[in-house]
């Protein structure tokens, strides 16, 4: 029995949508539509909990600890007369209720309320009131999503708690400090959130985009004029996304608005993969998630390891070393061990002696995560390394990535 996944243009949906195009543009709209990142919403929301629950007991983060799920401005409310922005605890209270017809924040908020029971204080409700923050001295803000693709929202979001004069205040003085966490973000260089020396960001996967997709130069070209030539001007949707960003992740119940316009247009004239941002029930039925194939050089560069994708590259028998710290860097940045097996192809009996040598020096647990000493082992790693298209040394990671509870 085939035991292959179905990709999305196989689906119903799937070939429903690619009737909308040209036949000589069918391969190229599949091919599209095969590069989704699409991943289970429940399973995305155990991974922030499992990361907030490992923290716990670590001492990357600073307790005690607010956490808020990020909101956008648009369901803050109106502005107060007199307000030109809005300032956390003075024209909105972070603990607000959420709207019933709310969004994702609704799932964070639930999720975090189970996080909190079980801190032992060491993180506290949203609604907790600024009063309560300055007498329980607290440490972080710890803002909370589960996708975060530009960056925009979230930075906004965060603003208006550094705009309160009394977290200015504290933070001045460096009693407190701002983290986004979020399931999922760009990598992109340019995004805001990297660029905000005063605000820290942990993220647990990569959020794929057409500058990160397994395409060469060429098909990249083809398929972004095969998005603009099949778009519309009516539509609310850019033709590559909110912002141009092209995205191509989802999950099987929160579909971004930075995907291309032809996967989320939906108008008597065209069959919408993902009809005005949502997922069709028989799309979940046939595919609750899916990850395109990539190689391991890929997979690396994806995460910003740009150097170590070139030194596999320049061999085609790669010494266990850097299979070694290539698993490392992988499951460091929260891929599935699963996965990380898959993509480096090695025979059982291989797989098991390279994790038994991981465990034996240190670097990894028996849980399968990344150790301290692990950690230092890639920074090491990155500083020895001065490979480059140019011979120039290598930028270290775009993002802070820490590890999660993995399977």
């Amino acid at each position: 029995m085939d035991s292959r996944q179905v990709r999305p243009s196989e689906t119903v949906a799937g070939r429903s949508w690619l009737n909308n195009f040209a036949p000589t543009d069918q391969e190229l709209a599949a091919r599209l539509a095969d590069s989704l990142d699409i991943w289970d919403h429940t399973d995305a929301l155990h991974r922030l909990q499992a990361f907030l629950r490992d923290k716990l007991n670590e001492t990357d983060f600073d307790f005690p600890a607010v956490v808020v799920p990020i909101r956008s401005q648009e369901d803050l409310g109106e502005l107060p007369s007199g307000h030109s922005s809005h300032i956390a605890y003075e024209t909105f209270e972070p603990g607000m209720d959420i709207p019933v017809l709310a969004g994702s924040e609704a799932d964070v908020g639930a999720a975090l309320r189970d996080i909190v029971a079980m801190s032992e204080g060491k993180l506290l409700p949203p609604d907790t009131p600024l009063s309560e923050l300055k007498a329980q001295r607290v440490k972080s803000i710890l803002l909370v999503t589960d996708y975060s693709g530009s960056g925009t929202q979230a930075l906004r979001f965060a603003e208006n708690f550094r705009r309160n004069r009394t977290i200015g205040s504290w933070m001045s003085y460096h009693r407190i400090s701002i983290r986004v966490i979020t399931f999922a973000t760009s990598a992109a260089q340019d995004s805001p959130l990297l660029k905000t020396p005063w605000l820290a960001l942990s993220a647990l996967a990569t959020a794929r985009s057409a500058s990160s997709a397994p395409w060469t130069p060429a098909t990249r070209n083809a398929i972004i004029r095969l998005c603009e030539k099949y778009s519309i001007e009516q539509s609310r949707y850019p033709a590559l996304g909110y912002k141009q960003s092209f995205g191509l992740y989802a999950t099987n119940m929160r579909v971004p608005n930075n995907l291309p316009q032809i996967l989320l247009r939906d108008d008597p004239n065209w069959f919408g993969l993902f009809p005005d941002r949502s997922m069709r029930d028989s799309f979940y039925s046939e595919l609750r998630d899916y990850h395109a194939h990539q190689t391991l050089e890929k997979a690396l560069a994806d995460v910003g390891a740009l150097d170590l994708a070139m030194e596999l590259q320049r061999s085609t028998r790669p010494l266990r070393a850097t299979r070694a710290i290539a698993t490392l860097q992988l499951v460091d940045y929260g891929m599935d061990p699963d996965e990380v097996d898959q993509l480096l192809d090695l025979p059982p009996e291989t797989r098991e002696l390279l994790r038994a040598s991981l465990i034996s020096m240190g670097f990894v647990d028996n849980d399968g995560r990344v150790t301290r000493e692990g950690r230092q082992e890639l920074r090491d790693f990155r500083r020895r390394s001065t490979v480059g298209v140019s011979g120039a040394r290598s930028s270290k990671p775009p993002i802070e990535y820490v590890p999660t509870q993995l399977r």
